[in-house]
């Protein structure tokens, strides 16, 4: 019988760049369901827990954590040890009242602790924008979401959304535009914070007195005069 689509196994050496993993502990790695994040920028839940925040030493141990829905992605309880975490997702661990969020750095993606009060926040980006037939504006996020508005707002592909999780409420819009502060997640400045200080082709950004430049596909703004929420290790 021919073998039909891709493979089911993926093995560490060839797993993303951005995955803060060490290679030689094990031979295989856990191949990310498809979901709401693009491949290579997404990591799965398993490894997540056993492998950055060693919450359990087997896949066994990590299954039994999952199954006992102590973890929620983003406010929603999470079963499944394959699905696809990414940038900006709230990882909440239950029993110990611990949150989590994954931010990029220069060495690809990172967790860093965040306080409960930023737990229910969120901040994503713009990347597609559509009229439906009824007449309201559907937006599409980095991370999959769907938002509908119900009235005609000024919100352009590459603005940010800070919202709040589970529920999609807006709380405030950021546009990408000179002045704001923005984050590179892509590229060889991914983890740099800074002011922006020129939108054309490409986005620059003023920080520590340097200039970094880079796709807009590379940029999300993330505040206004200082990020809404903690998006580094400091």
């Amino acid at each position: 019988m021919v073998h039909m689509g891709g493979s089911k196994h993926l093995k560490r050496f060839a797993a993303p760049g951005v995955w803060p993993i060490p290679v030689k502990r094990y031979t295989w790695a856990i191949k990310p369901l498809p979901g709401p994040h693009q491949t290579g920028l997404c990591i799965p839940l398993g490894m997540v827990l056993r492998d950055i925040l060693k919450f359990g030493e087997t896949l066994r141990e990590v299954k039994f954590i999952l199954n006992s829905g102590y973890i929620r992605v983003d406010g929603i309880v999470r079963r499944e040890y394959k699905f696809p975490v990414g940038m900006m997702d709230v990882i909440s661990v239950l029993k110990l009242n611990k949150h989590y969020r994954i931010v990029p750095s220069s060495g690809g993606m990172k967790l860093i602790e965040i306080p409960v009060e930023d737990a229910d926040k969120k901040i994503v980006k713009v990347t597609r924008k559509k009229t439906t037939k009824g007449g309201k504006i559907q937006l599409g996020t980095n991370d999959g979401r769907s938002i509908l508005l119900d009235e005609t707002q000024e919100i352009k592909r590459g603005d940010s959304l800070l919202i709040r999780i589970p529920e999609q409420e807006i709380l405030e819009h950021l546009p990408l535009a000179e002045g704001n502060v923005a984050v590179f997640y892509r590229g060889k400045n991914a983890g740099t914070v800074g002011e922006i200080v020129e939108v054309s082709d490409l986005v620059k950004i003023s920080c520590d007195g340097q200039i970094y430049s880079g796709l807009r596909d590379y940029i999300m703004v993330v505040g206004r005069d200082k990020p809404l929420i903690k998006v580094d290790g400091a």
